[in-house]
C-alpha cells in the first residue's frame, strides 16, 4: 500500500511528536512548516525533510497535511492553505475544541478533512 506524503504546518510540541512517530513508522515527511523558520529548521533534518516559508510549497509537495498549530490560528491558516488544495489531498487538524466546520474553505476545494 502506498503511504501519502506527509506535510507539518505547526511545529510545536504535537507538531514535532507526529513527525517524529509518522516517521518512525516510514513516513515520508516531505515538508514542514512554521511561522517561526527556526523550529522548522530544527526539525526537518531529524526526519529527513525540509522546512519551508510557504503554504504553498506544503501544498505541493504533500499528500496529506496535518495542522497542528494552536486552536486560535487554525481557521486562518485553513483559510490561507484553501487555495492550495486540490481534492487529491486530505488535510486534518488536531484540535480538541475546533470542530470539522473549520476545515470548511479546504472542503469546498473537494478535498478530504479530519479532525484528531
Amino acid at each position: 500500500m502506498l503511504r501519502p506524503t506527509v506535510g507539518i504546518i505547526g511545529v510545536g510540541t504535537v507538531g514535532t511528536t507526529f513527525a517524529h512517530l509518522l516517521y518512525q513508522k516510514g513516513y515520508a515527511i516531505n515538508a514542514i512548516f512554521n511561522r517561526t523558520l527556526g523550529k522548522a529548521n530544527i526539525l526537518a533534518p531529524r526526519v529527513d525533510s525540509i522546512a519551508v516559508t510557504e503554504l504553498s510549497e506544503v501544498a505541493s509537495q504533500c499528500d496529506l497535511i496535518i495542522l497542528t498549530v494552536s486552536d486560535d490560528a487554525i481557521a486562518s491558516v485553513a483559510g490561507s492553505l484553501a487555495e492550495y488544495i486540490t481534492p487529491d489531498h486530505a488535510v486534518i487538524h488536531v484540535s480538541g475544541a475546533a470542530g470539522m466546520d473549520i476545515l470548511e474553505p479546504i472542503a469546498k476545494g473537494g478535498a478530504m478533512v479530519g479532525g484528531l
